[in-house]
């Protein structure tokens, strides 16, 4: 974006202006081509709990019946014993470096996805578990190219 003075940053960032939703600033940084549609779709998700918790007025946890399934959505719980509070956490500091990964081109450094490809993949699976097995597929039907 170009500098903006106080009284332009604050019509675009104000509560009813374009950008003043949390939804608005998802869209907006899919828009200007920041994350991709997968990191859209779970940024959406995110932000429908964290709205859970800022909307209501009664202490609520990962585990409420409201919280709990969007929490589920989100991805695979790996162990018995991890907790959706570390799910949710996880998720965000998975999706915080993919988006990271895929930015990486725009400033001349090499993306996870060039310098340890099967990370990258094992990321994917992990954000996108409805993905996996194409994921899956597609890496070895990629890796059998080469």
């Amino acid at each position: 974006m170009v500098d903006l003075n106080r009284e332009k940053y604050d019509a675009i960032f104000k509560v009813d202006g374009p950008a003043g939703s949390l939804r608005n600033k998802i869209d907006l940084f899919f828009a200007l081509g920041l994350c991709n549609e997968s990191h859209h779709k779970v940024l959406h998700q995110i932000r429908e709990i964290r709205n859970k918790f800022a909307h209501r007025i009664e202490s609520l946890t990962f585990d409420d019946e409201t919280i709990g399934p969007l929490v589920d959505k989100l991805g695979p719980e790996t162990q018995t014993s991890t907790s959706r509070r570390l799910r949710f956490t996880n998720t965000i500091g998975t999706i915080m470096m993919l988006m990271y990964a895929v930015s990486t081109a725009d400033i001349k450094l090499k993306g996870l996805g060039e310098t340890h490809p099967r990370i990258y993949i094992e990321l994917l699976k992990m954000t996108l578990p409805g993905s996996a097995d194409e994921i899956e597929k597609i890496w070895q039907e990629h890796m059998g190219d080469q």
